[in-house]
């Protein structure tokens, strides 16, 4: 058997056949999906008991049940988690004493030590050494053969993968492969952690089904140095659509922004490529099957978000996110209107790398729009999109995922109203006052909700 060397070996009980089938099985099956009742993992828990002590806001009666449930949260999580985690942060946590934290709260004297000591676990869950653990802690679970354990512990992996800033169910497919020993996939991996790595495949054709030969504890191994890899950097563009819109011309900018009509989009794709307009952007010229990627509709308009140089982890959410702050005082006015359809296309250093089917909404013929178009996108949009922050802190991020669930499933949406409305002062707020909290503009807040509920 083929035999792999690495640094910093994880320490790992005993593997099988049967566990690696498993966890192949989990990642390949995976879905962003939780279930309630498989409680939070271990790092979200502990982002709430740090959101509340570093909270600016005064301390009151009222806020004790919320800080003494936020601890709790943080016990049931540690005891949930596998040995490799709990033995990594488990003695930092227990000196953590949330009635002492209360008292010093009630004393206004500084929280700075308590602060530090989650902080520094949070830390330790984020390093390599806990992204090691948690992997550890996974193929520990699957040895039970109880799939339901797996895919716990693969989520917490996957939240401690996504606050280092990357997305590793994007390596599933892969991971999955070297634990089944295929060698394409573990040519593939071994290529993450040495760019220079040649392959052990003379022929591509009998590669696709040839076993690499490496023993089961170096498969493990593989997979834990494959997910420490470094994430590659390259210009990203992605693609979205906006429905029940218009605007008076063809191409529109704002910003890292740019809208197009659908139709005019379209129609210059049937054309041979030396024949399309120049004003399209070169991503979608050059390739022979642009047109049957995009949606085309008198009342939509494609976006064209330009995400710079960057990792391809949430490169498609963070786009959305960035067309939906854009659009939000609009759809403050016109609620029916510029609904962000689900879909994508991205593109990699001007190549298509990934494509989500754009699903149709419900279409509404306003007399609106053109107006739309011109009073926001024109004055307003372009305002305010160099008003954008360049990252939104995690609880904007929650609020943004609770908008888009609401708009969804809302024919007439208040709360959405209120929500973005609370959404456009904190954009506001972060481009031109310093980056003040949400709280504290919490008068504007209100006023704004008044208004607009």
């Amino acid at each position: 058997m083929r035999q792999l060397h690495s640094v910093n070996t994880v320490r790992l009980c005993p593997v099988d056949h049967a566990t690696l089938d498993l966890i192949a099985e989990v990642l390949l099956t995976d879905s962003d999906q939780r279930s309630v009742a498989a409680g939070l993992p271990l790092i979200d828990a502990l982002d709430e008991p740090i959101d509340w002590l570093t909270d600016t806001r005064l301390y009151t009666s009222h806020h004790q049940r919320a800080w003494t449930s936020a601890a709790t949260d943080v016990d049931v999580a540690l005891t949930a988690s596998g040995p490799a985690l709990a033995g990594l942060v488990g003695l930092r946590l227990k000196r953590f004493d949330i009635q002492q934290a209360i008292g010093r709260a009630q004393r206004r004297e500084a929280l700075t030590a308590d602060v530090e000591e989650l902080s520094e676990a949070r830390a330790l869950l984020i390093s390599d050494e806990g992204l090691r653990a948690a992997w550890a802690d996974l193929v520990a679970s699957a040895s039970g053969g109880l799939t339901q354990h797996v895919r716990l512990h693969l989520d917490g992996l996957k939240r401690i993968d996504a606050c280092r800033g990357r997305a590793v169910d994007q390596q599933f497919r892969v991971l999955a492969g070297v634990l089944r020993d295929r060698q394409l996939d573990v040519d593939d991996a071994s290529s993450w952690i040495d760019p220079g790595h040649e392959s052990g495949a003379d022929d591509l054709l009998v590669a696709i089904d040839a076993p690499a030969g490496l023993a089961v504890s170096d498969r493990v191994e593989l997979c834990a140095n494959s997910l420490l890899s470094p994430s590659p950097e390259a210009q990203h563009v992605v693609w979205l659509a906006v429905d029940r819109a218009s605007m008076p011309g063809g191409v529109l900018d704002a910003g890292s922004i740019q809208f197009f009509d659908s139709r005019y989009v379209t129609e210059s794709l049937k054309l041979a490529p030396d024949e399309r307009s120049a004003q399209l952007p070169q991503e979608i010229r050059d390739i022979d099957t642009a047109v049957a990627l995009f949606p085309s509709g008198q009342f939509t308009l494609l976006a064209r978000v330009a995400m710079g140089r960057r990792t391809s982890a949430f490169v498609c959410r963070d786009a959305r996110r960035r067309l939906l702050t854009l659009l939000a005082p609009a759809d403050r006015i016109y609620a029916d209107d510029w609904r962000v359809m689900p879909g994508s296309v991205t593109f990699r250093d001007g190549h298509n790398v990934g494509w989500s089917v754009f699903e149709d909404l419900e279409r509404t013929s306003t007399r609106h729009l053109d107006g739309v178009a011109v009073d926001w996108l024109e004055r307003t949009g372009q305002k305010l999109a160099g008003m954008l922050p360049a990252k939104s802190a995690d609880a904007l991020d929650r609020l943004l995922q609770l908008v888009e669930w609401d708009a969804a499933h809302r024919a007439t949406a208040p709360l959405t109203t209120v929500l973005l409305s609370i959404r456009t002062i904190v954009n506001v707020a972060q481009g031109h006052h310093g980056g003040k909290q949400w709280h504290d503009l919490s008068p504007s807040t209100r006023h704004s909700s008044r208004g607009t509920a």
